[in-house]
């Protein structure tokens, strides 16, 4: 419980200064917090009822449903940062409970964390038991020292993984969060009105037969209407004196009336006659 406390604390530091805030954790979206309130329930009436009948068996089961209720709060929650490292921890230490009834402690990390065995020894701890020949899974109970200099303590391989994943959650939630960079707001009119001249919106018959539509797309597109209105016009075709002469059925080009033009003189300079009903003067009478 310690390393977790100090492993939070020394997060919680760090976070604060590359700029971290208390904001930052609060707002983190965590479901099923009831489930917490049930472990920790557990716990105190498990001591209570413990204290009052002195029965071995309440301590234990309600170690197992506090266990049972975080790693309920850990699934639902899975996808916040640190709390599978909670989990880890959670199901290790709850598996060597349950092999051996409660967790098996370990004489010499004791002594080297200057920790007392009296009560487990005595049996005033029912949580704990000190490890022996006959201890399952030994090597996953409280066997590193953690010599505290205010209160020592010896933790599992469990311990260690749930006082990793408090303090990942408390730096992650902590620390400020980075904003993308945006372009500066004087070229936002100016690279949009860009981006839609080039890429112009896409719209059905029906709204462009609507006036919004087409005010919008001549305000979008006066150039495009500029060129097809210059080149939808005819390009009359002039002789070598100035002069035009119809001729020929008319042609539509670009939606426009055009009528096909020639020279009104031949080659040789003279003028050439003119068609009955095409222009120009009839021919004269015999």
């Amino acid at each position: 419980m310690e390393l977790a406390i100090v492993a939070a604390v020394g997060a919680a530091v760090l976070a604060r200064v590359r700029g971290g805030s208390w904001r930052g954790l609060v707002a983190l979206d965590l479901a099923a917090l009831r489930l917490l309130v049930v472990a920790v329930a557990a716990q105190l009436l498990a001591g209570a009822l413990q204290r009052l009948t002195s029965a071995d068996g309440f301590a234990r089961a309600g170690a197992l449903v506090s266990i049972l209720a975080v790693l309920g709060f850990c699934w639902r929650n899975r996808r916040v940062a640190g709390i599978p490292l909670v989990a880890t921890g959670l199901l290790v230490n709850g598996l060597v409970i349950v092999l051996n009834g409660a967790m098996p402690v370990s004489a010499a990390a004791a002594h080297r964390a200057g920790v007392s065995t009296a009560r487990v020894d005595s049996g005033a701890d029912p949580r704990h038991v000190m490890s022996g020949p006959g201890t399952r899974a030994r090597l996953l109970g409280d066997t590193i020292a953690v010599p505290l200099p205010v209160r020592p303590e010896v933790v599992s391989p469990g311990d260690v993984l749930l006082a990793a994943g408090v303090g990942e959650l408390i730096y992650v939630g902590m620390r400020p969060r980075r904003r993308r960079p945006t372009a500066p707001t004087a070229d936002r009119p100016a690279a949009a009105a860009v981006a839609l001249r080039e890429n112009p919106p896409v719209a059905s018959p029906a709204e462009r037969r609507s006036s919004p539509w087409r005010k919008r797309a001549a305000s979008v597109e006066p150039e495009r209407s500029a060129r097809q209105t210059t080149a939808s016009a005819p390009t009359p075709r002039f002789t070598d004196q100035g002069s035009l002469t119809r001729v020929g059925p008319p042609t539509r080009v670009a939606g426009v009336a055009t009528l096909p033009m020639h020279s009104g003189r031949s080659r040789a300079g003279r003028s050439a006659p003119a068609t009955p009903g095409h222009g120009g003067s009839p021919p004269p009478t015999q």
